[in-house]
Order: structure tokens, then sequence, then C-alpha cells
């Protein structure tokens, strides 16, 4: 077989995968023909990570609401131990009795 210009080689390789496969790993190095797999690989490790984001922040806006609940309850009981506070210093041997 001969080929008498680029145009008629590419039409052969378009035609011929097998030949197409073995040029490109003649042509191309490893690092290259091993992007796809890497871009790949790269593709997955993002999608974890974002399964990761996700669940840490649904994590902090949890922890929001038990911060917000916690104060609002610390707010309610906070005069109710100032109460005992006072009511524990006028003890019997403070008041003189």
């Amino acid at each position: 077989m001969t080929i008498d210009d680029l145009r008629e080689w590419l039409a052969v390789l378009r035609a011929n995968p097998d030949w197409k496969a073995e040029v490109r790993r003649e042509v191309l190095s490893e690092e290259l023909l091993s992007l796809p797999d890497l871009i790949r690989q790269n593709g997955e490790d993002i999608r974890e990570l974002k399964d990761v984001v996700r669940q840490s922040l649904e994590d902090i806006r949890q922890n929001s609401v038990d911060i917000r609940e916690l104060r609002e309850s610390f707010g309610r009981t906070a005069p109710i131990f100032a109460l005992f506070g006072k009511s524990f210093s006028k003890t019997p041997e403070t008041s003189g009795g």
C-alpha cells in the first residue's frame, strides 16, 4: 500500500482504528496517553470531595442550630442560677442566724 499525501494517510487512519491507536502510541508520550485516566480519576476525587464538603456544611448548619438552642436555653436558665447564687450567699452562717 502506498500513501501519496497527508489527507490520504489520515483517511486510512480514520478507516483503521487499530492503526490510528498504534500511531497514537508511537507519537504521544506515556504522560499524554495517561491523561484521560488521570482526568477521570480527578473527576471521581472531586465528586468525593464535594460529598465531604456537603456533609461538612450540613454538620456546620446543625452545629449552628444546636449552639443557638443552647444559648436560648442558657438565657432562660441564667436568671434562675443567679437567684440560686444570691440565696446561697445568704446562708444562716452569713446572715448572722
